[in-house]
């Protein structure tokens, strides 16, 4: 049986750019562990004070938890919003070799371990998953979960061929109905059944802005397209109309 482009290791390794990290969280954060077959994920949690959301957040490529805990404080400085940060296999502390198979799996196990954390820290928060580039394949995967009550997309990828083509390996034959099921975000959002935030730099380069224009497009109205004019891919934080997109969505599921 031949594998799947998406298994193989020239895909994988072109994908993931892990690192490591030893930074402390800040004050008031705690860091935890999920087990996942065959690794242990390192987990990061930053607390709000009645916090009326809890985000789950799956970070970019090349990013680790660390990178977030300013990220997680300025966004309580905004909103009463718990986050927790996730890292992949190989990134950060977390253990085992990444896989876009093995992140999707992972992403369930993550999600568990949320829920249980927001029931047992803020029972009242709306559980929020956010995916950011890379990350939006693992919010995407959670798209149709009941526990949720919204989905942010943030810079996140929408074609299947464009992940492929971005890596330098464009597919050989067509994609088979197996790998659009696990892989396409297009297939996996006619299930979402949640309020999406779709939020995204209009000068994208990696990602190009064309790509949340079709996401949303797809999603009907339960999407909110937030165009950053002017943003790109990794400045996106450093512009106002970001925080004031992603408070609003989050204000709104809070209700």
């Amino acid at each position: 049986m031949v594998d799947s482009l998406f298994d193989t290791p020239r895909f994988n390794e072109s994908l993931f750019f892990p690192r490591g990290d030893s930074h402390p969280g800040p004050p008031g954060s705690h860091d935890l562990w999920v087990a996942v077959s065959g690794a242990r994920l390192h987990l990061r949690h930053h607390p709000a004070p009645g916090a009326e959301t809890f985000l789950l957040v799956f970070h970019g490529n090349g990013e680790v938890v660390s990178d977030y805990d300013e990220w997680a404080a300025s966004l309580a400085r905004r909103s009463p919003t718990s986050v927790l940060v996730c890292d992949y296999r190989g990134y950060g502390l977390s253990t085992g070799a990444p896989t876009l198979g093995l992140a999707l799996d992972d992403a369930h196990a993550v999600l568990a371990a949320a829920v249980a954390l927001r029931d047992q820290r803020a029972p009242r928060a709306k559980l929020v998953v956010l995916g950011r580039s890379l990350g939006g394949h693992c919010a995407i995967a959670l798209c149709a979960e009941p526990s949720l009550s919204g989905l942010v997309l943030e810079s996140a990828g929408y074609d299947l061929a464009a992940l492929v083509a971005r890596r330098g390996l464009p597919p050989e034959t067509p994609f088979t109905e197996a790998e659009r099921a696990r892989f396409d975000p297009a297939v996996k959002l006619l299930r979402a059944r949640h309020p999406t935030l779709v939020v995204h730099g209009t000068r994208d380069t990696i990602i190009h802005y064309g790509e949340a224009e079709a996401c949303a497009a797809r999603l009907g109205p339960a999407a909110t397209l937030a165009p950053v004019a002017g943003a790109g891919h990794n400045d996106l934080w450093s512009w106002p109309g970001y925080w004031q997109a992603l408070t609003a969505f989050l204000q709104r599921i809070a209700g």
